[in-house]
Order: C-alpha cells, then structure tokens, then sequence
C-alpha cells in the first residue's frame, strides 16, 4: 500500500487527522520533557538527561532546534548521517546537539559545568 492508495494522502505525503495528532504529540512529547524537565522517561530510566552547555537546563529554544534536527541525524537510513557526525564530533555529539548547545550526559555528572569544569551545585 503506497501513499496513492491512502485515503489522505496528499501527493507523497499522507494527511490523516490522526496520524498528524500522533505526530505532533510525539514531537510535543520530547520538546516539553527535554526542554522543560531534562529528560524524557526513557532518559531517566537510563540515568541520561539533556543539559545546556552551561550545566542548565536545555528550556524550549533549544529543545525545539535539537528535535527538528533529528530529521538530519536520522539520514539517509539506519541513522547513518547521525553515526558519522557523531564518529567526527570530539565530544562524540549529535548534530542536533551541537548545533543547539545541548548535550546528553549521566544523571550523575549532569550538573558538571563542560566547558569550565566546575560543579554547579
């Protein structure tokens, strides 16, 4: 079944209501938890969570710049663009990650200060 054969499809893209809701809460879904919290659940259960270069937390700016540019990370298949960018980074960073100034560190070292060394408290 290709797009053509979809009931809302729209040229190449397919417009259902539903599957448009879904989508916006699965972006919703990362921007306010990374942005605002630091982490998604699936972060915190693994002892991750996103900071701002500084040590703070990301807030909603750069939360929304990291998540667009999972579209780049995730090019052409099986994430290859987002590996080599990675494999190139010093920090071993995402695209999404440098580009916004975030990072994703253990829960344990999150409040680490990068670029100085110094804790935060």
């Amino acid at each position: 079944m290709g797009a053509s054969d979809h009931r809302w499809a729209w040229g190449l893209f397919i417009t259902d209501p539903l599957c448009l809701a879904f989508l916006a809460v699965m972006f919703l879904y990362f921007l306010l938890l990374e942005g605002l919290v630091g982490a998604t659940l699936g972060k915190r259960l693994l002892g991750l969570r996103v900071i701002k270069e500084d040590g703070g937390k990301p807030g909603l700016l750069k939360s929304v710049a990291r998540n667009l540019l999972r579209l780049v990370d995730g090019l052409p298949a099986l994430n290859l663009v987002g590996v080599v960018f990675i494999l190139r980074s010093a920090e071993r960073t995402r695209f999404g990650d440098r580009v916004s100034g975030t990072r994703v560190v253990h829960s344990a070292i999150g409040n680490l200060r990068i670029q100085t060394g110094e804790a935060t408290g």
